[in-house]
């Protein structure tokens, strides 16, 4: 059990620790998540690209897409239900204090 959570929010890093434009991964619980940032706003998804099922970790992020590294697909992001089969579905993020948090429901 992952001890750096609180009410569903788990704590995936700090901020510093997030690059902008690119891709890094951290695991929680279970669940491998790929993390990145872009223009300071912060976003977790699940580590697989929907086409390849690849780590996206050291993709590239512009605007609202993330790059896979290993197919080179251009996967839109969105806060929103994913039911296009090209949208990769973000969990809900918060930053406190330079940490960053995601909200992930019901893990064990």
């Amino acid at each position: 059990m992952n001890e750096d959570w609180v009410n569903d929010w788990y704590l995936l890093g700090a901020t510093s620790d997030v690059t902008d434009g690119t891709v890094g991964r951290r695991r929680v619980g279970s669940v491998q998540l790929a993390v990145f940032s872009r223009d300071g706003n912060f976003f977790a998804a699940r580590d697989a690209c929907i086409t390849c099922r690849a780590s996206l970790a050291g993709g590239n992020v512009r605007e609202d897409a993330v790059q896979c590294p290993a197919c080179g697909r251009w996967l839109r992001f969105t806060s929103e239900p994913a039911d296009e089969e090209d949208l990769l579905a973000t969990y809900p993020v918060m930053v406190v204090n330079e940490e960053v948090f995601a909200w992930i429901e019901g893990l064990d």
